[in-house]
């Protein structure tokens, strides 16, 4: 199976496609490899919203260095195609392949047991910030500060449980693939 994408401006476009033994990938340049799936030593499923880019989800793969492919293509400044069924099927078909090749990889979804953490942790932090300001300015009658500190908390909060939620770390089968992390 193929996938095309574009990680971002300073990339080219590149193929990649999946078959019995390798993960191989193309430029239009000529520039090409392959990762031999006897090399991967880990595969990560995550949710990455960027401001931009809402509905990121990447596959990063660990063998002897990072790739990251996802399911939005960059197509210009500020132009990004969502690629997402096609992605989907790539991603389950990548599995597919790589599983009984490899039986020895490690798949997780979702950030790191540390990172996960962290961001819960910064997340309380920001949150008890923003109350405690609302409430300062509400016992100063600020009630305009108390507005826009009501209408940031109003945003944040469903945008951070996104993130939590969606990366929680986990580790998945490679023939069951975790829906929260799969697009669509």
């Amino acid at each position: 199976m193929k996938y095309r994408q574009r990680l971002h401006q300073f990339t080219k476009a590149r193929t990649w496609e999946t078959n019995e033994t390798e993960l191989c990938w193309s430029e239009d340049d000529g520039n090409s490899g392959v990762i031999p799936y006897s090399e991967i030593r880990s595969v990560r499923l995550r949710f990455e919203p960027t401001r931009v880019e809402q509905d990121r989800y990447a596959m990063r793969i660990y063998s002897p260095q990072e790739w990251i492919i996802t399911n939005i293509n960059f197509r210009g400044l500020i132009d990004f195609e969502d690629q997402s069924d096609d992605y989907a099927a790539f991603v389950e078909d990548f599995h597919r392949q790589l599983a009984p090749v490899n039986p020895a990889v490690r798949f997780r979804a979702g950030s790191t047991m540390g990172a996960w953490i962290g961001n819960l942790l910064v997340s309380i932090f920001v949150l008890v910030v923003l109350v405690g300001i609302a409430l300062i300015a509400l016992a100063g009658s600020l009630i305009w500060l108390v507005a826009v500190k009501a209408a940031i908390l109003i945003f944040y909060i469903p945008v951070m449980l996104r993130l939590l939620l969606k990366n929680r770390p986990i580790s998945y089968d490679p023939m069951r693939l975790p829906i929260r992390h799969q697009p669509g």
